[in-house]
């Protein structure tokens, strides 16, 4: 696992894939936007072959700098898909640094000719209710049935004066794929 400073990523890659030339059709990029950070997770059809999360700042140039890392794994990877869910929403709604880096993010992939879907909280949480999966844990534990290669990272169960841990934004984007590819817009059908 490489790793970068300790606030700048939590990151899976493997050396086995190398730099695509140009958009591979059945790659994609799930999508995990956070106040500070945003994790992802990168098929190839079904397959997950890369996860990790970046970290910006929620200054002035957080969204660039988001956008940055984020162009980097446009170029690394070349997906033909990003989806992504909707942003959490505090009391007063997403966060402006949330807001102005998803905006950035969704420009970078206009600019590659990338297609963007952004799924609704409520859509995910329906495909988990319906398996009965009602909470996070529950969630990520079928989550990491599913991919075998999540099952170290698996976070804890959560009590509610624990912070959240830092792996599971990696998993709420496997979780928005997941439920994408069971969708009408997905196209298909996930392990029930």
């Amino acid at each position: 696992m490489a790793t970068g400073a300790i606030h700048d990523a939590i990151d899976h890659t493997s050396e086995k894939h190398g730099r695509p030339s140009g958009a591979a059709p059945n790659r994609q990029i799930s999508l995990e936007p956070r106040s500070k950070r945003f994790a992802f997770a990168i098929f190839e059809g079904r397959t997950l072959i890369e996860w990790g999360a970046r970290s910006y700042t929620t200054r002035r140039t957080g969204a660039d700098a988001a956008a940055k890392k984020f162009e980097s794994l446009l170029d690394l990877y070349a997906p033909s898909l990003i989806v992504s869910r909707e942003p959490r929403n505090s009391p007063k709604g997403p966060s402006e640094a949330t807001n102005k880096a998803m905006k950035k993010l969704r420009q970078a992939a206009d600019e590659r000719g990338i297609t963007f879907e952004l799924l609704s909280r409520n859509d995910v949480q329906r495909f988990y209710d319906a398996r009965y999966l009602e909470t996070k844990h529950a969630i990520a534990s079928w989550l990491a049935d599913q991919f075998a290669v999540l099952r170290p990272m698996l976070p804890p169960r959560r009590r509610l004066w624990d912070p959240e841990n830092y792996h599971s934004a990696v998993f709420d984007a496997v979780a928005t794929k997941v439920a994408f590819d069971s969708s009408a817009r997905g196209k298909g059908s996930m392990p029930q």
